[in-house]
């Protein structure tokens, strides 16, 4: 749309109309600066695209970026390791392993079977035709053994002084943790380099034990 500057008539999308060459002079001067007004904003427009298609199109592989700022765009993973001809999986001649069931469990936890799945029958007292086993390993209930030692006191007959037996070298508070339980915290603060706060966490859990 083309707004002449001396009649200010809008055009609609319909060529102006000219009377003069003045008149035609004024309208080319126009049109010029408004071509190089809009060429001007495409320029820039097209900077403005080709700097965020250059943002968008990096990442973490190709640039400086951090992990966390991939988003959704996060490239494929590709594997470090050579390409073999053989199958994946287990190998031929390679010995496998698996958890191996025991003869003599710590525990027997027997599931009746009282009902027929079939017509809901009582089984009570029906005897067993066989059993199926199924074993799960786990960690017994870890709990704290606590050792109470006492040293003897006792008032000498011949000095009339008293005497009392020594306690082990080990033992040097009131309460205390033995080395065991020292070893195991020591163990958790080197391996996961925590600070002072996660040691006392860490005691206070063992506290809780007792």
């Amino acid at each position: 749309m083309i707004v002449l500057r001396r009649y200010h008539v809008r055009t609609n999308g319909k060529p102006p109309q000219v009377i003069d060459l003045k008149e035609a002079q004024l309208l080319s001067n126009q049109l010029w600066a408004d071509a190089e007004s809009l060429t001007e904003k495409i320029h820039l427009l097209e900077k403005q695209v080709k700097e965020q298609k250059g943002k968008l199109s990096k990442n973490s592989k190709n640039s400086s970026k951090p992990p966390s700022t991939d988003g959704y765009n996060k490239p494929d993973p590709k594997s470090q390791r050579n390409l073999s001809d053989r199958p994946s999986g287990g190998q031929p001649g390679h010995k496998g392993s698996t958890l191996n069931k025991v003869d003599k469990p710590d525990t027997i936890d027997i599931t009746p079977l009282e009902i027929c799945s079939h017509c809901a029958a009582s089984l009570t007292q029906t005897p067993v035709l066989a059993i199926e086993r199924r074993q799960v390993f786990d960690l017994p209930k870890v709990a704290l053994h606590v050792i109470e030692h006492q040293v003897e006191v006792k008032r000498c007959t011949c000095c009339g002084e008293k005497s009392k037996s020594v306690f082990p070298k080990d033992v040097t508070d009131h309460t205390q943790y033995a080395t065991n339980v020292q070893a195991i915290i020591s163990y958790t603060i080197n391996i996961n380099y925590c600070h002072t706060n996660a040691y006392k966490k860490c005691l206070k859990t063992f506290s809780i034990l007792t």
